[in-house]
């Protein structure tokens, strides 16, 4: 396993995710975990579109995650922070500026990152590694829960800008998360993305769209598919300097 675990980018979908979903949740549990020996990033290092939840800037929090419950393994060694992309508009997204936002959130924070995205906002980030290759590295995992499926007939005319959907490997570990109910994704669309973007797919049963009406609560299970995903890099990482000595 890592020693320290990196900075957590939450990148919710469309019309954003609100107070009870498990991406807020999880930035609620980090908040309340924090330690307050962490300062807020100075706004002059930050663009305007990047703010927390309550809308007051990036705090870095502590990353005091996952108890024995889930927030356990990576609370003794992570101190890196979490932070949420804040899109211009969350109702009438268009793909470029959402895109730029995630890059500008990329470029403001320093240090290993890892994501964890929902809906539309999968679709950005597998955007994002096509148009920014050279930062991929940055990335030491992500989690792309319920991609939403902006191709298909009945899509939204907010969201189906977004299409086509980028289906090149993603360029750093990664692993999808799907509900085989999804109504705005059916699972064998769910498997072709894994597919193309080469990453592991973990399926829930009757989850719907893994948002805050599926009765996930705080969700540790996908904490810890983020943290099976470091560990899995930083064994692969430590077998290839084996190799290489």
């Amino acid at each position: 396993m890592p020693t320290h675990v990196p900075h957590l980018i939450i990148h919710p979908g469309w019309q954003d995710s609100g107070p009870t979903h498990w991406q807020s949740r999880w930035q609620a549990q980090l908040a309340g975990e924090a330690s307050l020996r962490r300062a807020t990033i100075s706004s002059a290092r930050l663009p305007t579109t990047i703010r927390d939840h309550a809308g007051s800037g990036i705090r870095r929090n502590a990353l005091r995650l996952l108890r024995p419950t889930g927030f356990a393994a990576m609370s003794k060694r992570c101190d890196a922070g979490s932070s949420r992309v804040a899109q211009h508009d969350w109702h009438h997204p268009e793909v470029s500026a959402w895109v730029a936002a995630l890059h500008a959130h990329v470029m403001a924070l320093d240090g290993p990152l890892m994501l964890a995205a929902h809906s539309l906002g999968c679709i950005t980030l597998a955007r994002w590694a096509q148009q920014y290759p050279q930062h991929a590295s940055r990335i030491s995992a992500a989690l792309l829960v319920a991609p939403a499926d902006v191709e298909r007939a009945d899509a939204p005319h907010e969201i189906a800008g977004f299409a086509p959907i980028p289906l090149c490997p993603l360029p750093f570990p990664a692993a999808v998360v799907a509900s085989d109910d999804d109504p705005y994704c059916t699972l064998p669309r769910s498997r072709h993305f894994a597919k193309h973007w080469q990453v592991p797919l973990h399926v829930l049963h009757g989850a719907g769209h893994i948002n805050a009406e599926s009765g996930l609560g705080d969700w540790p299970a996908g904490l810890q598919m983020l943290e099976d995903l470091l560990g899995d890099a930083a064994q692969r990482r430590s077998s290839f300097q084996e190799k290489c000595r």
